[in-house]
């Protein structure tokens, strides 16, 4: 029976159950992620059960002592730093650099004993999948990229941005677009296959438009204008700044405006961001009154008329199959799509808002560019490219 190692992802619990279905002995790196899918009757296993008590007391050796050696070399260079530096080297950095490299020697152990055929990550641009997709590639096993979410290009990215480093040996496609990007950032001709992303498997629910106003408490006469807010990530951002805040703080403005317009305002967080406090305070303290939450994200794109959505996210995308008549405006993103309205988070965004209010455009074309098969089935297709790596890796 061939083993298969996931990153643990809530995005990928229909391709654990098509994995289980199919046979495989699976894995995962998360207590968590094994009880939850238990709950969905998959049998999945903790990698860390692999190592006995005797490992496991080896592997905290090789931390310390692996820890020890970078905090030697890092005071090599302590000389050039400034003094607020120094201070943040000797206290959080130190601290961080141990947990890290404890959980890589962890991780990278388990994954030697566990005896993998095959190892599938949600993304190789955070530190542990990274490590993981370089662990592969170290020991010639294949490692497949199912993307949680579509890369796009951005003016302000440099050429050796964090996602157009690619460490996996394959990689799944939404599209034809995103089946460019890999090929153009060098993998191999053969290695991706379009069969579709998880993420985009819950487009297909439908929801009743009436029941969804009622439960939002959305005034069916008025236009309902929604925000789709983001949060600080050194990965998608490049490190912090103060984008998100700063267009949060123009789309209030555009608010203000169309408040006088009877539009209605939902401002929907990111579930990751933890920010939903900061949002209804802002929107509080700028006279706007309004829904704020981190849920019902099907629900609210269902009533929407118009979707901002901060950066290149994918709830364009997911709004353009999910609910065809609202209009898109994207801060940052999407600005070779004729079919959305992509402004920066210093123009004017009530302009760009109330021209999608007046409009409607045809996304056909824009969703087969970023979605080939908007049908549920990407798990499905994604079993089928498994088992081709996996006979070809034999």
């Amino acid at each position: 029976m061939n083993r298969v190692f996931i990153t643990p992802s809530n995005g990928f619990i229909n391709l654990a159950i098509e994995i289980s279905k199919a046979g495989y002995e699976l894995f995962t790196a998360s207590a968590g992620f094994v009880e939850i899918l238990s709950n969905s009757d998959v049998k999945c296993s903790d990698l860390n059960s692999v190592l006995t008590q005797e490992q496991w007391i080896a592997v905290h050796t090789d931390a310390m002592n692996l820890t020890a050696q970078v905090v030697a070399r890092l005071s090599e260079f302590s000389h050039v730093l400034p003094e607020e530096s120094k201070n943040a080297v000797g206290t959080s950095l130190l601290a961080d650099i141990g947990r890290r490299i404890s959980d890589f020697v962890a991780i990278i152990s388990c994954l030697d004993e566990a005896n993998l055929d095959l190892v599938i990550v949600h993304n190789d641009v955070d530190n542990t999948t990274r490590a993981v997709a370089l662990w592969a590639k170290a020991r010639g096993i294949p490692c497949l990229h199912v993307p949680h979410s579509i890369y796009l290009d951005s003016d302000d990215r440099p050429d050796n941005d964090v996602h157009s480093i690619l460490s996996a040996s394959h990689a799944i496609a939404s599209g034809p677009f995103q089946y460019n990007w890999f090929m153009k950032n060098g993998m191999d001709l053969g290695n991706v296959f379009i069969a579709g992303i998880p993420t985009f498997d819950k487009v297909i629910a439908k929801y009743n438009i009436d029941h969804m106003r009622r439960l939002l408490r959305i005034n069916p006469d008025f236009p309902v204008v929604t925000y789709m807010s983001s949060w600080r990530q050194d990965t998608n951002l490049l490190g912090c700044h103060d984008g998100v805040e700063e267009s949060y703080a123009n789309f209030l403005e555009a608010a203000k405006k169309m408040l006088n317009d009877n539009v209605q305002i939902v401002v929907k967080c990111h579930p990751n961001g933890n920010n939903v406090p900061y949002h209804a305070v802002e929107a509080e303290k700028a006279g706007i009154k309004c829904i704020v939450t981190d849920k019902h994200l099907g629900p609210i794109i269902s009533v929407s008329d118009v979707i901002v959505s901060y950066g290149p996210s994918n709830v364009v995308i997911e709004s353009a199959i999910m609910n065809p008549n609202c209009g898109l405006v994207a801060i940052n993103g999407f600005f070779d799509d004729e079919e959305v309205s992509s402004i920066t988070e210093y123009d004017n965004m009530y302009e760009a808002i109330a021209n999608e209010l007046s409009s409607m455009t045809d996304k056909s074309l824009f969703i087969k560019k970023y979605v080939t098969y908007p049908d549920g089935k990407s798990s499905e297709r994604i079993i089928k490219v498994i088992g081709e790596i996996l006979e070809s890796s034999s």
